[in-house]
Formats: C-alpha cells, structure tokens, sequence
C-alpha cells in the first residue's frame, strides 16, 4: 500500500509516478525490440517491485499490458505483477487481448486467457476479440478462442457475428471452422437483415458460398441479396454452386430481377449446360413478354458491322420488326433493366437501328431506364457519336439527369469520351456546370480523372473550375488530390504518375495556364497553389510561377484565409511538409512566410515553429524582408519574446540595425515587452546597435524604477552589456579598451553627482544658466557640464547635462559617459559624446523657442479677437519682453560655456574641435534668428494695439500715455540692445 500523502507532496508525487510509469513503458517497448537483453529484463522487474508504481496506465492510448503482448516473455514478466488488470481498455474500447489477436502472438493469447483475462468483451464497436480474430482469418487464434468458450455467435454493433467477418474477408478455413463448430447459427441476419451467405455473395468467393450453402439448414427460404446468388452464378457458369442454390432454394428458378428470369440470362449468355439445369428445375419456358423477346433477339442477332440498312428492309429480322411495328406494338414498351426498344439499340451500338426507331412517330425520346439514364446519356456514356447525333436532332434532352443527377456530358467526360464531349459543347443549351448528387460537375469529373485535353476543352466553352462540390472542394483541387493520391501509390516516386493515360506534357502548363482566377480562394479560404503546395506539387506549382505574362498571375504570398490563429502560405505549407525542392521553388519570391511563422509561434508548438523557420533560413531565405509596416521578422521575434527565433534569426544574419516605418530597430520592441534574456540576447550579439534608442526605453525596461541604467561597449566586438542600478553611486568607468554610459534621469540624482565624482571644488557658481568642471586625477580626467534655462526648472528636468570620465592604462583607453541626454547609445570618445550633447542643446533651444513663440500667438490671437478692447495686452507684452531678455542672457552664457570647453578640454580630439566649434557657432546663430524673429512679432503686436487705441480710444488719454511713455521705451530698449548685438 503507497504511504499516506499530504497535500503539498501530492503533485512531486504525481510527477515520480508519471516519470516511473514512462521509465516502465520504455523498458517494455526496449525489451520487445531485444528481448535477450538481461540488464533490460532486471531493469524491468525491478520498477514492477516498485510498490509506488502504478501498473494500469496508458501511454499515447496504449496500455503497459497491451504493449507488453508483442513480446510473450514480456509479457509473462508484467503478468507477475500482483496489481495488473487484464482487462484494461484503451480509449477504443480494447483490452490486451484484442492486441495479441490483431498482432496474432498465440502463446501471449494463451497467457491472458490463463490469467483469467475475459473473452468476450467488446470494444467500442462491440467487437469481441473472436470477431477481431475471423477477420484477420488467424484460425489458430479462433480455436483457441473458441475452445476457451468465447461466445461464437456474439455480434457487434452491424450486428456481424465472428462468421460474417471471416465470411467478408473471404476467410476460406476461418469460415470451414466457425461452420464446424457446435451451436453456430449460421442464419444470423445483421441490421440490414443480411445473413452470412448474402455477405459472402457480395464478395463473389464460390468457395465460401458452396461452403455456406452446404451448411444451410434445410427449408430455410433464399431471400434478399441471395437471391442474386442464381444469377452469379449464371454470370460465372459456376454450375457447382448453381446446383447448391437451386436445391436449397427451389423458388430461385423462376425468380425475376428486374423483369429476367434466370432462363432469359442463360439464354442470352448461350450457356446451354446451365440451361439445361435450370430447365430441369423447373424453369417456366413461357414467362417472358413475347414482344420484348423478339425484340431483344432481333437486336441481339444483328451486330452493327454485319446489319444491312433498314432502308431497304429486305433482311428477315426487319421484316419481323416491321411487322411488329405494323401490327401496332407498343414501341415505348419497357422490358429487361426497363430499357425501351431504343434504349436497348443504344445500348447495343445500332446506329442503324436507332435511326430507324427515332423515325416511328410517337417514339419516345427520353424514356428512362431502371437507373434513370435516357437513350441520350446512354450514347454518351459509350462514345457513340452518330447515335448522339441522331438523338440531337430528334430533339433529346442534353441536360437530362440519370439518378446520379449524372447528365450527357457528366457521362461523356467521365469516359474519356473527348469527341462526344466536343459534339456536346457545340449545343448552345448544355449546361457545363451541371452539379450531381455530390455536387461535381463535369470540369470535376475529368479533374479526378486526370483527362486535361477535357479540361481545357470545358474551360474553352465556359466551364468554371472554381464551382465546389457538395465538400467545397472546387474541380481543380480534384485534379491535385488526385494527382497527390496516385503518387503517394506510386511504387516509384521519383516523378509526378500520369493521369487519365500518355498525354503532351506541355498540356499540364498549358491546363494550368488556362485555368481563371488563380488566386480566387475556395470555401476553406485557400486557393489552388495552396493546396500544390501542401501536396507537393512541383509540377503544377512550376507551371503556375512561369506563367508571367497573364495579368492576374498566382500570387505567391497569397495567405489561408481560414479564420485561424496561424496563417499559411504555399511555403509554409512546403516547409511542414520537409518538401525542399518545393521551399527552394518557392522561397525567392515568398515575402510574408517568414513574419507569419515568427508571428504564428503563440499559435503553434514553438519547437515546431523554430524547426520550421530553421529550414526556411538555411534553405537561403532573405531574413531581412520588411512587412507593410517594415517590420522585419528579428522585430516580431522580440515582440514574441522567443529567444530561440532570435538566436537563429541573428545567425542567419538578420540586421539587428533594421528600422521598421516609424524608426524602430529590433531592440526598441525588446525593450518595449521588458523582456531582459531578449535584450541581453540582441546586445551580446557583435553587430548590435544602440543608435535609435532613446534613454527613456531603457529606463521602462522592467517593472522597478531604476537610478541609472548602465550600458558597456565590451571589448574584441563582443557586443554590450547592460545593468540596471539602484543605488545613487554607480561604477562609471569600464576596464580598458571599453566604453560605458551611465544614464540618469532624475534631475535629484544628477545634482548630487559632482559630489560623487569629487570635483565640487572645481563648479564654477558664478553662472546661474552654465555650470562646467574639469578635473585631472593624474590616472583620469573628469569633465562635467551642467546647465539650467529660464522659467523651466521644474519641466525639463533641470538641472541638466553631461559629464565623462577618460582613463589611460597600459592596455588602451577606457571612456565612462554621464548623460542626462535623450539618446541612449554609446558614444566611441569624448569628441562624439560632446557633439551628442550639442545635438540635445540645439533641439532644447528650439523647443524652449517654440514654446515662447507659442505665448506670442497667444496674445496675437487675443488682441484680434478683442480689437484693441483687452487692458492686460500691454503688460503680458512686457512679462514677455523680460522673458525675452533672460533667454538672451542664458544662451550667451550657454555658448560662452561651450566655447570655452571646445577650446581648453584635454579629452576632446583636436582635430574635432574646429568642427565642434562650427556647431556651436550655429547653434548661437540659429537661437539669435529666433529670438529677433520673436521681438519683431512683438512689435507688431504693439503697433497694432496703438492702431486700434488711436482709432477706438483716442479720448483715454491716460491709457494712449501710459503706452506711450512707459512701454516704448522699454521696447526702444530692447530693440537697441537686438541692434548692438
């Protein structure tokens, strides 16, 4: 007994007994391929002596007993065991005895019978291990059986006993047994009311049906399908088993079926000996229709090659014939399988014969037989284009339909009858789409079949092959099915089979070529190259690339328009398939299949998926091939988060630098989904690159809030290494041959960084706007820039800047970046990081510019919407003014300060610093123009308001004064100083 477990240790539990039960099986399964094994054996007495082990499992719907009967000794081992149940069924329903049957191990059947296993317990099919074992016809198993006392009259859920299925497979001694056997009710009938012997007819095996008929029970009426029984025999001349019928069924001899007695077939076949049988059973000499008799022999006796024509009307089987007709005889009567006189010459190729009837007025022209088929569908279903030509004219219905809902044409096609088909086509009211009862049409019909000449002729004359069937399968998908299914039959495959015989092998381009609407998608949303794909077509998927001439060419990246999670395109279709020569095909010009894998691993097994992009990246796919929105695949793996797609994207060289429509690289979606494994993957790989990403996305990696993010440029192109650190002190220099940046983004954090760095001592406090230190350790050299703008401490994040650190060692140079910047990549030298840092100044400026222009508009939009009318107008001009005024002072001090960093830095490259210099010479320049642009508009402004008090308010002489005498000559000022400067 298992000991007692609690709660916690139930699921550690369940997970060893998983484990041993999978460990059980393996050395079971071992053990059947090398049974002489000892250590194998040993192994697997030992986990059956297990007392955790649960014995009564099943693996992949196989129980442990079940696979333990292919092997006897096995299975003698597993028997042992004391918990074992023999009568363990599988999800069908089976125990393990029906497996030693189906795999015919007799001494395995003897062991489980000996142990007690139960013999007649049924499947889910209410199979019971007898019947499963007269099917196989192993009639050593079914002695066994029955010896044992299993049930032999047991039937399933057909109602088939053990004698119907070894009947059915033609089982010669399974069924002499089963017969010989006591207490065998071999009357039996099934759900349909068949017996054995009705089986057994229906297979056509004299043998087991002499045998059957030899154990019938005396008086037991023939009845049902066994009544054919007579006329197979007829059929076969089997004189043995016709005596055998006609003894135990005395009423067969005069039995009709479908109006012919036995003697009528006899005597049209010419089989004297078994007339004679049948006669001196008792056959009725006189049971037949005179008239129809005549008829029938008349048409039997004159062939089509050696008739004369009934023109003439000299031969003697006219003459009785006309006679018939004039001694006014029903034309239209029915005789044998309900055929007409006309049918039956239709059916016996009289051209002649046929004319002849179609000119008796009141013949009718389409009268159907016992399968629906008129004399039209008749003659097209032989190929007999004359007799088609004479029913045309008299007026047959060409669509007709037999009880198929087959018509003329559906029969002609389906034959191969190509001249008979092109005769059709000609009549303007045939219909070429006609659907049967499994909604084919004849385009179908000729594509199961592989008759492409038909095929080309249907499509010619209007035919549509995108009509689906009853299944939604359209005409063509037929033609690759059936293609697909006669190469997989194929005992060589090296080549595609031919189908529907030797044709032009240009007819296959030429049919493909033909074919309307290649991309048009079927009711499964798929569309034919689609579906080549998936069957593996080289051919026709050939012939659909080379046609590059028509306008509406097959698109090769035409998606599965399915509905599902995961959408397939013919290459992917291809790649599930391990078709290389049809990835190879298919792979230059697929430009989607790749995105859809990566983006399909959610819906798919990610083992499968990598396998899959795997060989699409060695079979040479483009790894870099933008989508609509210019996504590469790297970009949808980061999205994923699937690191394997990663890693195998980036060795097939996916460009980690490649930028989707809004600027994006791959990293950027990294960091977007937090995922670190992700990130550090893209960054350790040696073509990483950092430019596009901003500071902020470094910072939203993870879920904690992080002081500094620290990025390291590794040496030897081994790619970068990020940090993140949540400390206030951070390690700002790297080992030699390395760069580092050190991001920070709250301004609280940055004020304490001199502190950190040691050179307090060395600030320069006389400027309010610009703050710079530079200070040399002896073993480095530290520079630190800090700056402020007006009116937006607070906003921006002030104070705000830059510093770095250069070390010079034995080994090389080491560089240490402090930045508050918007950029998040690291810079190569000081020169770089400070010209990084003039870019930022410059779009800060702009930005400062623009919001000060903003206020400008503002009061434009005011003073023309009140007209001179607003008293505050004059004083937000002077708030303005001043403001003006400091932004001018805090980029004089700005550019002083980097002018003065440009020249007197030891770690900027000189020969960098002229071009340096012309920055922020421009930069001065650039924020000059806007700030005179700015007191312009302002002047403007002034004027304006002037022109609307001198016209509306001339009479306040207290306000017209207060303008004048105290604004102008502050803007006088200002003008001035613009002037000057």
């Amino acid at each position: 007994m298992n000991p007692l477990l609690c709660d916690n240790d139930a699921p550690q539990n369940a997970n060893s007994q998983a484990e041993l039960q999978r460990e059980l099986f393996s050395t079971v399964t071992s053990m059947i391929r090398s049974p002489r094994k000892g250590m194998r054996r040993k192994r697997l007495q030992n986990l059956l002596r297990d007392p955790v082990i649960d014995v009564n499992f099943h693996i992949d719907g196989i129980s442990l007993l079940a696979k333990a009967t292919s092997e006897s000794r096995v299975l003698a081992e597993v028997l042992r065991h004391e918990g074992i149940d023999l009568n363990l069924c599988n999800p069908d329903g089976r125990t393990s005895i029906f497996f030693a049957v189906e795999n015919r191990k007799t001494y395995s059947l003897r062991l489980l019978i000996k142990k007690g296993a139960l013999l007649d317990e049924r499947d889910n099919q209410g199979r019971t291990p007898l019947s499963l074992a007269a099917e196989l016809g192993n009639v050593e198993n079914v002695r066994i059986l029955v010896e044992s006392n299993a049930d032999i009259n047991l039937a399933d859920s057909k109602g088939w006993t053990p004698l119907f299925w070894a009947a059915s497979r033609q089982h010669l001694e399974a069924v002499d047994y089963l017969l010989s056997t006591q207490g065998v009710n071999s009357d039996h009938q099934d759900i349909d009311g068949r017996t054995p012997l009705a089986i057994a007819s229906e297979t056509g095996d004299a043998k087991i049906i002499r045998c059957l008929l030899d154990a019938q029970s005396k008086g037991r009426l023939i009845f049902g399908v066994e009544r054919d029984l007579l006329l197979w025999a007829i059929f076969h001349r089997d004189i043995p088993t016709a005596q055998l019928l006609l003894k135990v069924g005395h009423g067969l001899v005069n039995y009709r079926i479908e109006s012919r007695t036995p003697l009528s077939q006899t005597k049209e076949l010419g089989h004297i000996d078994m007339t004679e049988i049948l006669i001196d059973a008792g056959a009725d000499m006189h049971a037949l229709n005179e008239i129809m008799l005549r008829i029938e022999l008349f048409f039997a006796e004159n062939s089509p090659t050696m008739q004369p024509p009934l023109s003439e009307a000299e031969s003697p089987s006219a003459k009785i014939l006309q006679g018939l007709l004039d001694a006014e005889i029903n034309v239209n009567s029915l005789g044998i399988e309900k055929w007409s006189a006309l049918a039956w010459a239709v059916e016996k190729r009289h051209d002649v014969l046929v004319k002849f009837l179609l000119e008796i007025p009141g013949i009718s022209v389409d009268s159907r037989d016992a399968t629906g088929q008129t004399p039209l569908i008749m003659a097209a279903r032989l190929g007999e284009t004359n007799i088609l030509n004479h029913l045309l004219e008299s007026s047959a219905a060409i669509n007709s339909e037999d009880e198929q809902k087959w018509t003329s044409l559906s029969w002609a096609v389906a034959n191969d009858h190509e001249q008979t088909v092109k005769l059709l086509l000609r009549a303007p009211e045939v219909f070429v789409d006609h659907k049967d009862k499994e909604g084919r049409t004849p385009f179908s019909l000729a594509a199961e079949r592989g008759y492409i000449q038909i095929m080309l002729l249907l499509i010619k004359h209007g035919a549509d092959p995108h009509v689906p069937d009853n299944e939604g399968h359209t005409g063509f998908w037929r033609f690759l099915r059936a293609r697909y299914d006669k190469f997989i039959r194929s005992p060589n495959q090296l080549g595609w089979p031919m189908l529907g015989g030797t044709v032009n092998p240009f007819t296959l381009q030429f049919l493909v070529w033909a074919l309307p609407l290649p991309n048009k998608k079927d009711r499964s949303g798929r569309n034919w190259l689609s579906w080549a794909a998936e069957y593996g077509d080289n051919e026709v998927i050939q012939c659909f690339l080379n046609d590059e001439e028509r306008a509406d060419k097959v698109d090769i990246n035409i998606c599965d328009g399915t509905g599902d999670t995961f959408s397939r395109t013919p290459l992917i279709w291809a790649l599930e398939r391990g078709n290389d020569a049809l990835i190879d095909l298919l792979k230059d010009g697929d430009t989607i299949s790749l995105h859809l894998l990566v983006e399909g691993i959610s819906s798919i097994e990610q083992e499968k998926a990598l396998g899959l992009v795997t060989t699409l990246l060695q079979a040479g796919y483009e790894a870099n091939q933008p989508d609509q929105n210019g996504r590469t695949p790297l970009h949808l793996a980061c999205l994923e988060e699937s690191k394997e797609l990663i890693a195998a994207l980036i060795k097939a060289n996916a460009k980690l630098d490649a930028v989707d429509h809004t600027g994006k690289i791959p990293l950027q979606y990294a960091l977007k989904v937090r995922n670190k494994a992700i990130i550090d993957l893209l960054l350790e790989a040696p073509s990483a690159v950092l430019e596009p990403v901003r500071s902020h996305e470094w910072f939203a990696m993870g879920n904690k809030v992080h002081y500094w993010i620290q990025i390291t440029r590794m040496s030897q192109n081994r790619g970068f290494e990020l940090k993140s650190i949540n400390k206030l002190k951070c390690d700002w220099l790297p080992r030699a041959k390395e760069a580092r940046l050190c991001i920070c983004e709250k301004s609280l954090i940055w004020s304490r960084l001199p502190q950190e760095l040691d050179i307090r001592d060395k600030l320069n406090s006389e400027s309010y706007y610009w703050n710079c230190a530079q200070k040399d350790f002896g073993y480095r050299l530290v520079t630190y820039i800090s700056l402020t703008f007006p009116y937006q401490q607070g906003k921006g994040g002030y104070p705000w800047g830059i510093a770095w650190i250069s070390r010079k060692t034995a080994e090389g140079l080491a560089y240490g970046f402090i930045s508050m910047l918007p950029s998040g990549w690291v810079p190569s030298d000081p020169s770089d990081f400070f010209n990084l840092f003039l870019e930022a100044l410059y779009h800060k400026w702009r930005a400062t510019c623009s919001d000060e222009n903003a206020r400008i508009e503002k009061l434009r939009h005011d003073q023309l919407k009140n007209r001179g009318g607003n008293y505050g107008l004059v004083d937000e001009l002077a708030k303005n003014a001043l403001e003006r005024a400091e932004l001018r002072q805090c980029l004089q001090s700005h550019i002083e300060g980097l002018l003065d960093v440009v020249k007197f830095n030891a770690s900027l490259q000189t020969e960098r610093k002229s071009q340096l210099r012309e920055v922020v010479d421009e930069l001065e320049q650039t924020v000059t123009t806007k700030l005179d642009n700015m007191e312009q508009a302002v002047r403007d402004l002034l004027q304006i308001e002037l022109a609307w008090v001198s016209t509306k308010e001339a009479a306040s002489f207290k306000r017209l004064s207060w303008i004048s005498f105290i604004f102008l000559p502050l803007m006088f000022v200002s003008n001035t100083r613009a002037c000057l400067e």
